[in-house]
């Protein structure tokens, strides 16, 4: 995938990931252009400073409890700083809103019996970028 990436003029940045990750998604999710929401104690330390070396800023997740269990790290970007996430996280969605994330809940209970959630069941082809969450 690296190869593939730097082909096609991709830069590309390895990091490690903690024991037990599947994936970087798990740790890391970006709600805008330059703003990403982190998982703290899981998010590889590099993957936080290469962002922030780019201009990026990194949130980190307010309660990790939401994060195990109602999937709040789990969001699907729709456009800047407008994303879709598991209802039931009153924490995070207030922390979501307090830094200007426009949330839409929806439930997951079905999705979460599959030992996934919405992030899990997307598989972005193209985004057009829409600036108004309405």
């Amino acid at each position: 995938m690296a190869n593939l990436l730097r082909e096609m003029e991709v830069e590309v940045i390895s990091v490690g990931l903690p024991y037990g990750a599947m994936h970087l998604m798990g740790q890391l999710r970006f709600a805008d252009r330059d703003l990403a929401i982190a998982w703290p104690g899981r998010v590889p330390y590099a993957a936080v400073e290469a962002l922030r070396a780019r201009g990026y800023t990194v949130l980190f997740l307010p309660d990790e409890r939401e994060a195990v269990r109602g999937m709040a790290l789990n969001f699907v970007t729709l456009g800047p700083r407008w994303i879709l996430m598991a209802a039931g996280n009153p924490i995070t969605q207030a922390f979501y809103g307090d830094v200007g994330i426009t949330c839409r809940t929806v439930e997951v209970d079905e999705i979460l019996k599959a030992a996934g959630g919405i992030g899990c069941m997307t598989g972005i082809l193209e985004r057009s970028v829409r600036d108004d969450p309405s």
